[in-house]
């Protein structure tokens, strides 16, 4: 919550939650303007969000590649945060890393640099995949242990 309430009135953002399902702030899927209105929304979002069951990363990234070509910001980065086990019912999760790698390249047209964090304990953690989503997309790759 602090990083949303610091954004100056000049910040354009959106944040994107996801599990089996994507839930997305704002559901215009337009860029916010950081006034404190939409700030005051997004944090309402975000202390509403339950989590859900599974880890279907593709949707959620292709959606925040959308808010971030649509943004009028000079400076766009993305910032995934995740175990980095893809585990999205119906899919072999080796094979949905390697699609959304390669999808999420496909989409990333305007070069927007994706961060990532990976969270959770080291046996628990996917780090590689974390890895190389960032250094695909020219981001940087940081570990979070519990």
């Amino acid at each position: 919550m602090k990083n949303i309430t610091e954004f100056s009135g000049a910040v354009q953002f959106a944040i994107v939650f996801f599990d089996a399902n994507v839930v997305k702030f704002p559901s215009s899927g337009w860029p916010a303007n950081a006034n404190p209105a939409l700030k005051a929304a997004a944090i309402s979002m975000v202390m509403s969000t339950q989590p859900g069951s599974g880890t279907c990363g593709k949707p959620a990234l292709i959606t925040t590649l959308a808010y971030a070509n649509r943004s009028t910001s000079r400076l766009r980065i993305i910032i995934y945060l995740s175990d980095g086990y893809n585990t999205c019912p119906g899919h072999n999760p080796a094979q949905y890393s390697e699609e959304m790698l390669k999808e999420v390249a496909a989409h990333n047209h305007q070069r927007v640099q994706i961060n990532t964090v990976c969270i959770g304990p080291y046996q628990a953690a996917d780090e590689e995949f974390m890895q190389k989503l960032a250094a695909q997309n020219g981001g940087r790759y940081t570990r979070l242990v519990d």
